[in-house]
């Protein structure tokens, strides 16, 4: 393994951590399959896009 495949995977396993620290100490949990199914639903009808996010404003464009 390579020093930057090693550097990588501490990255990752480093995030990991930190996220799976922070989702405790918020008290979240694993959704069920019903809860899954939901998440899912969402996913492939929104993306990662809230349903109320009206988006990004349009950039300004002379002319």
């Amino acid at each position: 393994m390579s020093r930057q495949a090693a550097t990588e995977a501490l990255w990752v396993a480093f995030c990991f951590n930190e996220i799976a620290r922070v989702a405790d100490a918020l008290g979240w949990e694993i959704p069920d399959a019903a809860g899954f199914s939901a998440s899912a639903k969402s996913l492939l009808s929104f993306g990662y896009l809230l349903p109320f996010h009206q988006g990004p404003p349009a950039p300004n464009r002379p002319g």
